[in-house]
């Protein structure tokens, strides 16, 4: 949280992937990086995850996530509901002046991987509500986004969904089987893969193979968001590596490709819809290479606020951050990231 509540001009949602947490250096080193900037940052952990209750790596149906972000969007941003929360379990521990300006400024989802794809499908539902909080929402930047991964065959996804996961949900998935579990596709460092390793045994992370149950959940929300791009109708900055693995750049072509989001309104080239490859930072782009992505997202979230402030001002001060839409600003750099830039990226950590 900026220090001055006065500062804030945006909130700045971020989900994390499959396993694992926001008490990884990395991640205490992003939400700092984008607070220092005036946005509030909050970084929950996924039921399952880190911190919050749950069996580790599990949950019944991914929708559960998203309720559980939805919720916490109201408690954040509205000011009636944080106000109802004090004395209560889910009082966030806000100041008057902080609750004020967190009620009225603009607010982005983002996340990684699964996390990602839970962003895009958050965004969904909020495009879609006409009152209340949900009309702040601004956009979404999603990093290495889980829309399309490598599925095994259809018989052997039928047999998990009406077999395996309704008998063994919490079974382990034979490392054979696994394609998400691949350290030496995520990091670039092996120290971070050690670290992964170190971090899932006894600990806060998961450094296991994935459960059958989960397994199946990320399989139905990546076809369920997968569905649904050509729904997308709200801003969005798409951060990819094309020689991921784990999750396929094509998943983020595809968003771009298919998402009805229109262009910014102006002469200025329009930032509403931009996909930036990021060329040998892998899957874990965040730990690769924190301050670049760390600067790309700042940038295009600034931009957003820019643009809304600017709609505002031609209104004659009314408010129009809704889908961050506007006529000022200009395109960010887009060039590929070399494993060097990202090998030197991630050393400032």
């Amino acid at each position: 949280m900026p220090e001055d509540a006065s500062s804030i001009k945006a909130v700045v949602f971020f989900f994390h992937g499959y396993g694992g947490h926001n008490s990884y250096i990395s991640k205490l080193w992003y939400g700092k990086y984008l607070s220092e900037r005036g946005m509030a940052v909050v970084m929950p952990d996924l039921v399952g995850h880190g911190y919050s209750e749950g069996t580790r790596a599990y949950v019944n149906s991914w929708q559960h996530w998203i309720d559980d972000h939805r919720m916490l969007i109201g408690l954040v941003c509205d000011a009636a509901a944080t106000a109802a929360a004090n004395g209560t379990e889910f009082n966030l521990g806000f100041t008057e002046q902080q609750r004020s300006a967190l009620a009225r400024v603009p607010y982005f989802l983002t996340g990684e991987s699964l996390g990602g794809a839970q962003a895009i499908a958050l965004g969904l539902r909020l495009q879609d509500e006409e009152a209340g909080v949900a009309r702040r929402f601004a956009g979404a930047c999603v990093i290495a986004p889980g829309i399309k991964g490598n599925p095994p065959p259809k018989p052997v996804v039928a047999a998990l969904r009406y077999l395996i996961a309704p008998l063994v949900p919490y079974r382990e998935i034979p490392k054979a089987l696994d394609s998400v579990f691949l350290p030496e596709k995520a990091w670039l460092r092996p120290e971070d893969r050690e670290g992964c390793l170190q971090d899932g045994w006894g600990s806060l992370g998961w450094g296991k193979q994935m459960r059958f149950r989960m397994g199946l959940n990320m399989l139905d929300q990546a076809q369920y968001v997968e569905s649904s791009l050509h729904k997308v109708r709200f801003p969005f900055l798409s951060l990819h590596d094309p020689e991921d693995v784990i999750v396929l750049y094509e998943g983020s072509q595809l968003l771009s490709e298919k998402a009805a989001t229109p262009p910014d309104e102006g002469g200025a080239p329009s930032r509403s819809r931009e996909l930036q490859p990021m060329k040998g930072c892998l899957h874990d782009m965040l730990t690769n290479a924190c301050l670049l992505v760390s600067e790309r997202v700042h940038d295009w979230i600034d931009h957003r606020v820019a643009l809304a402030a600017a709609a505002a001002g031609n209104n004659g001060g009314e408010s129009s951050a809704e889908n961050g839409s506007g006529s000022s600003g200009a395109a960010a750099a887009a060039e590929d990231v070399t494993p060097e830039l990202a090998a030197a990226a991630a050393a400032t950590d």
